[in-house]
């Protein structure tokens, strides 16, 4: 079976050139692609492929399994590299899988446990931006370069603001079936990402409608759900609910306790000052228009989490999620 990630290369495979010597040369630069991509050869991989900052993380299976102990559902730009090695530090990495495709997968094998993180839409939209926009991420940028299409080269298409990318996919949508590399702008599906992956059959549909119903019914099936902006949270209630112990890192109450959690912050070399709040409100009802149905079910998942948080609290003795976290989430249900 062909690795899940593997298509978006074997699709570059098929592109030509119109005399030898560029051909030789982009011969060269496919076949460092496809070790990025699939993860070969990492130790001879070149720095200029590398760069910027482009260092190779184990964030992704590139094989499906029979069986495995833990599905995690990776949704791009929800701290899914950060969480795959935080998650693979408690139940051990090769007890994960973990991939950047649908829900649906999960009933594919045979997983003792689902876990599914979420983010709020408005940042979510935004990350996806900064991300596309810096050439950031581990075999993104190679693939850039190889399509002449990197920040910086004639290729690139993204538009050069976060409003004016907004405003592209609220007046003129391009759905259809293809991934990033085949998107007009070499980026992310922005319209309700989050349910599109808990609802899709394949990843690469860019479908103009979601069942948000059916996306806040499967989240409530996983076997838990955690939520980015309570990441260290999470992670507890991750732990709890897969190894039956609850750190000593996770009492919210113990400042000294709460602050040995050493969680991992994947970025790719990404890194940026502004923040979706400080965009125009025509750029923010751009977003909240784009998400209405992500904004839903994030929504709900907050209210679960909260609700599985208590339950473990009450089951350890602990505080994990302390008033003015609790306060915080919930004001982010808002938009």
């Amino acid at each position: 079976m062909i690795p899940n990630r593997a298509w978006a290369f074997l699709f570059l495979s098929f592109l030509t050139f119109p005399n030898a010597e560029e051909a030789e040369d982009c011969d060269a630069a496919r076949t460092e692609l496809l070790q990025v991509g699939l993860g070969l050869h990492k130790d001879e991989i070149k720095d200029e492929v590398m760069d910027p900052s482009l260092q190779y993380t184990d964030c992704w299976n590139h094989s499906f399994p029979r069986d495995a102990d833990v599905f995690h559902l990776h949704i791009p730009k929800v701290a899914g590299c950060s969480t795959v090695h935080d998650l693979g530090q408690i139940v051990g990495r090769e007890n994960l899988y973990s991939d950047e495709i649908c829900f649906s997968f999960s009933k594919l094998a045979v997983f003792h446990h689902t876990v599914v993180m979420l983010r709020r839409p408005r940042d979510h939209v935004f990350s996806m931006y900064q991300h596309c926009y810096s050439g950031g991420g581990p075999g993104y940028y190679a693939a850039l370069k190889l399509m002449n299409a990197a920040p910086g080269e004639p290729g690139f298409s993204l538009p050069d603001t976060f409003g004016k990318w907004i405003h592209s996919w609220v007046t003129k949508p391009h759905f259809g079936f293809y991934g990033v590399y085949a998107d007009e702008f070499h980026c992310y599906f922005p319209k309700d990402l989050q349910s599109h992956r808990m609802t899709c059959a394949l990843p690469d549909e860019r479908e103009a409608t979601v069942s948000v119903a059916a996306a806040i019914e499967n989240m409530k099936t996983a076997s838990m759900v955690g939520i980015t902006e309570a990441y260290h949270e999470s992670m507890c209630l991750f732990a709890a609910k897969l190894t039956g112990s609850l750190p000593s890192y996770c009492d919210c109450e113990n400042s000294t306790a709460w602050s040995a959690f050493e969680g991992t912050d994947e970025d790719h070399g990404v890194s940026y000052n502004d923040t979706v709040e400080a965009q125009p409100p025509d750029v923010l009802a751009g977003v909240d228009y784009l998400t209405q149905g992500d904004r839903q079910l994030y929504n709900a998942s907050v209210e679960r989490f909260i609700r599985d948080i208590k339950e473990v609290e009450t089951n350890f003795g602990m505080k994990v999620l302390c008033g003015d976290q609790e306060t915080a989430l919930r004001e982010k249900m808002v938009v």
